[in-house]
């Protein structure tokens, strides 16, 4: 029973929300706001892919200028370093090839540029025309008399003569990741080269971070410094340091030569971003800033939201307002509905109210015009009976 009554009730209301969608108005209503939510959906839609587009536009403009500025401070801060190590070089006590002179002269005269350096970096160290350490500050027991003949900044320096800064590369020894920025010892007097002079940056201990971690844009943007072969410098999450990032866009277009500029770009299993991109002039490096897609449209998804809501309001009110419009034309013709329903029960004095609607006025004039035609025609019918039954009972009477 209860089931057969579930069913009653489940048919009752699909008749009556056929009976509704049937209707005149709930059909213009539909029909109304379908049209105007493709339209505003098409709007909306449009002004966002604008909005993003030109949000994308600033975004890596950005990005740029933030990534050239902070690799030139992070340039003037090598060049700082580099120009100590060039005085250092320049003294004639340096260049006398003597490790117990040589170190004299760096406690002396080198003051600023130790300060500079903190214990977590790897110091100054000097490798004598054979590429062996003889002098090291802090003083590094561990490295006395090591061979790093073979590291390509002491080759650089004894085969071209001239300063240079590295890319990662391994410590000998401590097998430990380090930069490292040399400059050749040459004696002015015989042009001799007389070994290398050389500071070291343990990457492990961000020393060279410091800076660029005030460049990030927002709560969720990076800043990153990548070495010439790819490999992290810097990178805010320590775990990365040292890991190889050629894959990325940014720093696919750092080795293939652009100086600057910007790429948004979705690398496989990550999010899509926005990165600028500049070579830290002097070192050959590459700093790049970026921040995540869904931080660069946070401020259109934020303005749609008004929007959203006054759209909604507005078909609320269109909807109100179609509605008052239908009924004027439902009105007339239900009310029609129901005097030709008195008609077919017999009521002929039955009229309409004409409307001010032009054709649903012509409608009713001829309704109204019908009836009162349907009522003379029945007037006659009922005169002509009587004539004809008044004529049998006179002839009756004959």
């Amino acid at each position: 029973m209860k089931q057969l009554l579930a069913k009653i009730g489940v048919q009752r209301l699909y008749n009556t929300i056929y009976n509704w969608l049937t209707q005149l108005r709930a059909q213009a209503i539909a029909l109304i706001l379908l049209l105007l939510l493709l339209m505003t959906a098409l709007t909306v839609g449009v002004a966002f892919l604008a909005y993003q587009q030109i949000s994308q536009t600033l975004a890596e403009s950005r990005d740029q200028d933030l990534a050239i500025v902070g690799a030139e401070r992070l340039s003037e801060q090598m060049e700082n370093l580099l120009r100590g190590l060039l005085v250092l070089v320049d003294q004639p006590e340096m260049q006398s090839g003597e490790p117990t002179i040589q170190e004299l002269v760096i406690r002396q005269r080198g003051r600023e540029l130790l300060a500079d350096l903190t214990n977590g970096d790897g110091g100054i160290i000097i490798l004598d025309g054979n590429g062996f350490v003889s002098v090291t500050s802090p003083f590094r027991p561990d490295l006395i008399g090591q061979d790093f003949s073979q590291e390509p900044y002491f080759q650089t320096a004894k085969t071209l003569g001239t300063f240079s800064f590295s890319d990662i590369i391994k410590e000998p020894g401590t097998n430990q990741d380090v930069i490292v920025i040399a400059v050749p010892i040459i004696n002015k007097f015989s042009d001799n080269f007389v070994g290398v002079v050389a500071i070291r940056f343990y990457i492990d201990f961000q020393r060279l971070g410091q800076e660029i971690q005030k460049l990030k844009v927002g709560e969720q943007g990076t800043a990153y410094l990548v070495d010439r072969t790819g490999r992290l410098i810097y990178h805010p999450i320590d775990s990365l340091i040292g890991e190889d990032f050629s894959y990325r866009q940014a720093v696919k277009r750092l080795q293939g030569g652009d100086r600057e500029g910007a790429v948004t770009s979705q690398e496989t299993t990550e999010i899509r971003t926005v990165e600028g991109y500049a070579v830290v002039p002097i070192t050959g490096w590459g700093l790049v800033i970026g921040e995540p897609w869904s931080q660069v449209v946070e401020p259109a998804i934020i303005s749609l939201r008004p929007v959203a809501v006054v759209l909604i309001i507005g078909l609320i009110i269109v909807a109100s307002v179609v509605s008052l419009g239908v009924q004027r034309v439902t009105d007339p013709i239900q009310s029609l509905v129901i005097q030709t329903r008195q008609v077919a029960a017999g009521d002929y004095d039955a009229q309409v109210t004409l409307s001010r609607i032009k054709e649903i006025r012509e409608l009713g004039t001829a309704f109204n015009e019908m009836v009162q035609q349907i009522g003379k025609y029945r007037a006659g019918i009922r005169q002509y009976m009587a004539d004809i039954t008044k004529s049998q009972e006179e002839e009756r009477k004959r």
